[in-house]
């Protein structure tokens, strides 16, 4: 399947991360290291996320303290293994130092 869909604005608040977000799971690979020996076990699919520069006001980042706009573009492919490849650019970004509560 092939296409196309266009989302006129995004917004991506992350308020807390789960315990598990400690160490990377086992889907991730940092360029450098070794490849990990046990597959995963995921549908064959690929996603292609574009975000046009000309419309980065309109995708916004909110975590901890962080809000900025996002402009770049990642492929994520599951076969042979869950891969991301791109860019993501954080721009007009302002850290506001978080109250505890």
């Amino acid at each position: 399947m092939n296409g196309e869909v266009n989302i006129p604005w995004a917004r991506i608040e992350i308020e807390s991360l789960p315990e598990s977000a400690v160490s990377p799971s086992k889907d991730v690979h940092l360029r450098g290291e070794p490849d990990r020996e046990e597959p995963l076990d995921i549908v064959h699919a690929s996603v292609l996320v574009n975000i046009d520069k000309n419309k980065t006001e309109e995708v916004k980042l909110e975590a901890f303290g962080l809000t900025a706009s996002l402009f770049g573009g990642i492929r994520v492919n599951t076969q042979p293994a869950l891969v991301g490849y791109g860019d993501l650019q954080i721009i007009n970004g302002a850290i506001m130092p978080m109250v505890s509560s």
